[in-house]
């Protein structure tokens, strides 16, 4: 199935290995030459393997990232300093890596000191006092002579090397790729494009030289390419749930990423859905499935069951607190009404003390809370029926609202009052269910209308939603067009509302009376 659905996996990242010093003795004393590929992004040294010497000797160059990191440990509060692929395997390395390089120059002479000492003690070359080697060393093209004189002073007054020989690793590569026959001269030609890290390089050879008047340097390089991936994988899967780190997306680059020679017929090979689907290629991050406690569906029942015993109690617990206050509010109201009852039936002396009792200066305030207390008692009656306008309510009967009052003494009266206050809240109750059933069923069929235009003119409707959209959008755009227009003093909209407004200032103005000196 992967191999159908061309699917890799990218791998983890290999533990660093510790450093073990070479045999030095078959290369002691005799200058064998060391060989340094100082890229941007890796570093590659060892001896080289045509000497006569060496060839009884030969190993394979040291490959690993150019990269250092020197921190101090939060544990032992101790500096460190670490070199190549153990700085991926701490956070505090990471934050502090750097390389030599910056883009494509080389600039961080620090770094490339650690780099170098690394490679001398890897080689075990650390134990004399001067290294004893002729060095070859790569370089960029049109590398500026600032890094070159800084490069030579570290190597010749720091290491104390006898030779230092600069080349361009590309073109070396091609002389190595198109060795003559034994003593033949080298006359071969060729176009030598070299993809680095921060640029490309292209290097015509003409009769085995290279024509570096003719040579161009573009700033593209690896990098800016994995940048860019980086970006238009984000843009496709903006939900991607774990981190694509830039390691990861190197790898993804250098080993799913490929050159076409005709990119125009490519694209319309890819026209074809059956080949589109073989060039596709799966990345699979790396995912460790969840450990999950399977239950049984009588398990998942009770759960369920508790789940819903637990809501109906809140439910509950939260009706009889509402039912409480709602009492509480009732009691009050009724305890206000009582009060102000009290004014008719007695004096201005006795009712000044009535409402002094009572916390009150005026009649004003007291009949403002009473109106207040019946307005949140309204709306709390209103909330309850909202939650159970479901069931049907049986209507009351107010029979003391038929019988004229002067049939009635002290106490009827009063729950006369209090039944008229009763039926106000009931009606209002049978109005609020009425005009919910009224919505819900303006609603219900406004739905059925939909999904029946939908079913049977299916381009019709789709059309109709295209064109309410575009209307909105374009009523959006009008709006934020004119907000900006209003915010010109010098357009045209806020010219023509300055115009308004000084045309109306100038009809409202009154004209001043002349006054007599």
């Amino acid at each position: 199935m992967a191999d159908a659905l061309n699917i890799v996996h990218i791998p983890a990242l290999p533990l660093p290995k510790p450093l073990q010093q070479s045999d030095y003795t078959p290369f002691k004393g005799h200058q064998t030459p060391v060989i340094i590929d100082n890229g941007s992004s890796t570093l590659r040294y060892g001896f080289a393997r045509d000497d006569p010497v060496s060839r009884g000797a030969r190993r394979d160059p040291y490959t690993g990232p150019n990269v250092v990191s020197r921190f101090k440990d939060r544990k032992s509060n101790k500096p460190v300093l670490i070199f190549g692929e153990g700085v991926e395997f701490d956070s505090g390395a990471r934050a502090q890596a750097r390389t030599p390089w910056e883009g494509d120059v080389l600039l961080n002479f620090d770094a490339l000191e650690n780099a170098l000492d690394y490679a001398f003690t890897h080689l075990n070359i650390d134990d004399t006092e001067s290294v004893d080697h002729s060095v070859l060393m790569s370089e960029r093209l049109c590398s500026p002579l600032h890094s070159r004189a800084l490069t030579s002073e570290l190597m010749f007054e720091l290491y104390g090397v006898p030779r230092l020989l600069y080349c361009i690793d590309s073109v070396m590569s091609f002389y190595h790729n198109n060795l003559p026959v034994e003593n033949a001269p080298f006359t071969s030609d060729g176009l030598v494009i070299s993809f680095n890290t921060a640029s490309t390089s292209v290097i015509p050879i003409l009769s085995g030289k290279g024509i570096l008047s003719h040579c161009k340097r573009i700033p593209w390089g690896a990098s800016q390419a994995t940048d860019y991936l980086q970006k238009l994988v984000h843009l496709k899967y903006p939900t991607f749930p774990a981190r694509i780190t830039s390691p990861q997306m190197t790898w993804i680059f250098q080993n799913t990423c490929g050159f076409s020679a005709d990119y125009i017929a490519l694209l319309r090979r890819l026209d074809d859905p059956l080949q589109l689907r073989a060039h596709e290629c799966v990345v699979q991050f790396p995912y460790s499935v969840p450990l999950e406690n399977e239950k049984t569906e009588e398990e998942l029942a009770r759960a369920a069951e508790r789940r819903r015993m637990q809501g109906k109690k809140l439910q509950e617990i939260a009706a009889a607190k509402r039912a409480e206050k709602l009492a509480d509010m009732e009691e009050w109201l009724q305890h206000l009404t009582s009060v102000l009852e009290l004014r008719d039936t007695s004096s201005k002396e006795e009712w000044k003390k009535t409402l002094s009792l009572q916390n009150y200066q005026n009649d004003a305030e007291l009949e403002n809370d009473i109106k207040k207390a019946e307005k949140e008692v309204n709306k709390r009656r209103k909330r309850d029926s909202a939650d159970g306008d479901d069931q049907e309510e049986e209507e009351p009967s107010f029979p003391l609202l038929d019988t004229p009052d002067e049939e009635l003494d002290e106490e009827a009266m009063k729950e006369k009052r209090k039944q008229k206050m009763m039926k106000a809240g009931w009606e209002a109750r049978v109005r609020m269910r009425r005009e919910k059933e009224r919505e819900r069923d303006e609603k219900d069929a406004e739905e059925r209308r939909e999904l029946e235009e939908r079913e049977r003119d299916l381009g019709g409707w789709a059309e109709r939603l295209r064109k309410e959209h575009d209307a909105t959008m374009l009523r959006i755009k009008e709006r934020s067009r004119r907000k900006a227009a209003m915010s010109d003093r010098k357009s045209a909209v806020a010219q023509a509302r300055m115009k308004s407004i000084a045309s109306l200032a100038a009809d409202d103005r009154v004209p001043k009376k002349k006054t007599e000196n």
